[in-house]
């Protein structure tokens, strides 16, 4: 019996943290995304295509992070669904990549604080952040669309055959 009410108390203490307008989507994109991510990235290295295999394969778990990031906050309306996503997007995308890299960047030999290696990288992650934030705003608003359809056909009343 304590185990079960301990673990449902963490469960309603875990969503009433990811429900908050910007505690949330923050610590949600950076738990779920951005330290698997980095992790990702780290196990790549820096290769010639380390871009490629990073993006084309994080990409759709990223949109996926981030939409979750977006709906399992409070139900509202477009606007907020947006900055959900966005905040998600942004702490999945760019804080431990870019730290991942910057490690990686230094261990490779290249020289960090050229004004060529980390704008470059941020300005990526930064794009990257932004494409996933729109593919999962879009995707959030069809998920609450769906719902609230599915919600309401199914308290619909029958009509009357007459």
């Amino acid at each position: 019996m304590g185990i079960s009410n301990s673990s449902s108390g963490n469960l309603r203490r875990t969503v009433a943290v990811v429900q908050r307008p910007l505690v949330g989507p923050l610590l949600f994109g950076l738990v779920v995304g951005g330290l698997p991510f980095g992790m990702v990235l780290l196990h790549l290295g820096l290769t010639d295509r380390w871009g490629d295999q990073f993006f084309n394969r994080l990409t759709p778990v990223a949109v996926l992070v981030a939409t979750l990031g977006a709906i399992l906050g409070v139900n509202s309306g477009p606007a907020r669904l947006l900055w959900r996503a966005f905040v998600t997007s942004v702490s999945a995308c760019i804080p431990a990549p870019i730290v991942v890299w910057t490690i990686l960047a230094l261990r490779s030999g290249f020289e960090i604080f050229d004004y060529r290696n980390l704008p470059y990288a941020a300005i990526l992650l930064v794009l990257w952040a932004l494409a996933v934030t729109v593919s999962s705003w879009l995707l959030a608003l069809a998920v609450i669309f769906l719902k609230n359809r599915y919600l309401g056909a199914s308290h619909a009343t029958p009509r009357q055959q007459t």
